[in-house]
């Protein structure tokens, strides 16, 4: 057997080897000789895990049980060129954990009909060293990508910096205008138009310096229509905690099945499309395709599908979906 490694994380990070991100499973006539050896560490250990495979045609095979570390990739897997991804679930019957999905690969045939390797100078073993050579070009191109954005990052954390500075020493001309206008204008009128939240005349009392602090720190704090809630009938949805609140009970969910929830739901009646979703939710670089969003979906539809009947969350055959509100 040809084995992968992957490691199952705390919030359901999904870890492989290389720059990539994904599992290769070869060649289409390598059926049923791979196998995932699956390390689960933090809050994974103890727990029955499952695979649940997403096959580029949306047949998928039935899901798949970890034994002692090692689960098989089934064979209709490997058994059709394109990229697809696989989601690990664990359960001790008391909690449920689920991963974010694991792209996998699997290249068109360049062997013979068994999986081999070809003769060389064959037509065959001609194909297989195209094959090679645009995988190992595309992995090249992922390294300079991944070298090329850390380059950026340490260009943005230098920018940030210089703008830190001149923002102190802004706030340093600032306090020094101030502290003449204290001088020379007695009223402080000028002060408070030049965009001073207060101003206070020497001498002053300790008592009223605190008062006038404490004022300006309660205007300065933040509106509650800026927090990340939203209530519903007999649902709570909370990103700032990341906590769901299905029927007045905690529901354990899954980062990104959270944030999904709480996008349809911030905009009521709106529906979206599964690219929609995928840019929106997920980002623009992520590589899925619009069956993780329907994964998604169904995933959260088991959480609160016949709660209330004033909300529900909806397909809009041919189009997306939408959290529709009565």
């Amino acid at each position: 057997m040809i084995e992968q490694s992957v490691s199952l994380a705390s919030n359901g990070v999904v870890k492989v080897p290389g720059y990539e991100q994904l599992v290769r499973f070869g060649y289409t006539k390598n059926r049923g000789v791979y196998r995932l050896a699956v390390t689960a560490s933090g809050e994974w250990e103890g727990l029955a895990i499952r695979c649940f495979w997403h096959v580029p045609n949306g047949k998928d095979p039935a899901s798949s049980l970890v034994v002692d570390g090692y689960v098989d990739v089934p064979a209709s897997v490997t058994a059709q060129p394109g990229s697809g991804c696989v989601t690990f679930e664990g359960s001790d019957g008391a909690k449920v954990m689920t991963s974010a999905d694991l792209r996998y690969r699997v290249s068109a045939n360049s062997g013979t009909e068994d999986g081999t390797e070809p003769e060389p100078g064959t037509p065959a073993w001609q194909q297989l060293v195209d094959a090679v050579h645009t995988d190992a070009t595309a992995a090249e191109q992922a390294k300079t990508d991944a070298q090329t954005a850390a380059q950026q990052a340490v260009a943005s954390a230098s920018a940030a910096s210089i703008s830190a500075a001149a923002a102190g020493q802004s706030a340093q001309q600032a306090a020094d205008n101030l502290q003449e206008l204290k001088d020379g204008i007695a009223n402080g009128v000028t002060g408070l138009e030049m965009g001073a939240d207060d101003y206070i005349v020497k001498p002053f009392e300790m008592k009223e310096l605190m008062a006038r602090i404490n004022a300006v720190l309660r205007r300065s704090e933040i509106p509650d229509d800026t927090k990340k809630k939203l209530v519903f009938d007999k649902l709570i949805i909370n990103l700032d905690s990341y906590e769901l609140i299905v029927d007045g009970k905690k529901v354990d969910t899954p980062p990104k099945e959270l944030e999904l929830l709480y996008h349809l739901a911030s905009t009521p009646n709106r529906v979206y499309t599964r690219n929609q979703l995928l840019d929106e939710v997920w980002g623009f670089d992520y590589f899925g395709d619009s069956r993780t969003v329907d994964v998604h979906i169904k995933r959260l539809r088991e959480k609160v599908e016949n709660v209330s009947d004033q909300w529900a969350l909806k397909t809009v055959w041919g189009v997306g979906y939408k959290f529709e509100v009565k």
